[in-house]
């Protein structure tokens, strides 16, 4: 699970990390998610607005796992714009992926790597769901430093249709695992993010990598 910075969540909550992960262990629905975040004191339209899409366009991955979802809706910074936008045709994107030889073997395999030859070019680019604009840093999009990440650019073919927010700063508890343990690591916030409905690959029909 994503774990909030202190000062966000935790100081908008007046509870503790501690406090808010046990709450977040109670949550069967989406009602409960959406209440979770509004103790914050959150925008209710912009809380709305993110749970909605998960709920929905995101039915085939979250349907039966509301809970899970959190993982996610906390690395969205509720102070700033949150949104439900198309991505147009034409524009380009940016996405941070890690190579096989980086990542943990227990990572789920759609989760942003690149499949290298023996020369180390890539064979298969498996992008996963998030997007940023050029030029954004991977530090100002809440990803560990560690391990590095590769920046990969692609063209939207088509209208896309995604949740645009500005990242959070979290505590990366996901990127860097030395076996079965996770080193969590501080990553800040900032950039602008868009949750696509799918994982992307590089055969994806919507997008070409250039």
């Amino acid at each position: 699970m994503t774990i909030p910075t202190a000062g966000r969540l935790d100081h908008k909550a007046g509870k503790s990390i501690t406090e808010l992960f046990l709450e977040s262990q109670q949550i069967v629905d989406w009602n409960d998610v959406k209440n979770f975040l509004l103790c914050a004191g959150y925008s209710s339209a912009k809380v709305t607005t993110a749970v909605d899409y998960y709920r929905t366009d995101l039915a085939s991955e979250y349907a039966a796992k509301p809970r899970a979802s959190l993982s996610e809706l906390l690395g969205i910074d509720f102070h700033s714009p949150v949104e439900r936008v198309m991505l147009p045709a034409g524009r380009t994107y940016l996405t941070y992926v890690k190579t096989v030889a980086s990542a943990p073997a227990a990572s789920r395999p759609n989760e942003g790597r690149v499949r290298l030859d023996a020369s180390g070019q890539p064979l298969k680019l498996l992008l996963g769901s998030f997007l940023t604009d050029p030029g954004t840093a991977p530090d100002r999009l809440g990803i560990s430093p560690i391990p590095p990440r590769m920046g990969i650019q692609l063209r939207a073919l088509r209208t896309v249709t995604a949740l645009k927010s500005r990242a959070s700063g979290v505590v990366d508890a996901w990127s860097d695992k030395q076996g079965q343990l996770a080193v969590p690591r501080m990553a800040f916030g900032g950039g602008v993010q868009y949750r696509v409905q799918k994982d992307l690959t590089s055969t994806d029909d919507g997008f070409a990598v250039l």
